[in-house]
């Protein structure tokens, strides 16, 4: 292992804590917000790149420890992509057909069934 192995190894073992704690927070929070999740796409692909390159290189503990990182960004986009899918499903729209002019793309419609559950439903 050379100095450069290991200085590149250290820094990929920070990016590992961070990614873990990034993941570990969604799952607690159940909510993406204020993070731009291609960042965590990204470097889960770089990732996989390392894990492939760095053993041609020589670089062992880089390799590892980013595998270890690698392991974080995936389940990080896995876990958000579940999130996300999950979030799409509770605010996708109900179809209701009321008596009239209902094509799925009027707005008029749209606004109708807004103010009609909230108000005349009661």
């Amino acid at each position: 292992m050379s100095w450069f192995d290991l200085i590149n190894g250290l820094f990929e073992a920070f990016g590992a804590y961070v990614a873990w704690r990034n993941f570990f927070r969604l799952r607690r929070d159940r909510e993406i917000r204020g993070v731009v999740p291609s960042l965590h796409y990204v470097y889960a692909c770089w990732g996989l790149w390392n894990i492939a390159f760095y053993p041609l290189v020589g670089a062992w503990f880089s390799a590892v420890v980013g595998a270890i990182m690698t392991a974080a960004n995936v389940s990080w986009c896995v876990l958000a992509y579940r999130l996300a899918q999950e979030e799409y499903e509770e605010n996708a729209p109900t179809q209701r057909f009321y008596r009239g002019h209902h094509c799925g793309n009027c707005g008029v419609v749209a606004a109708i069934e807004n103010y009609t559950d909230r108000q005349l439903w009661k």
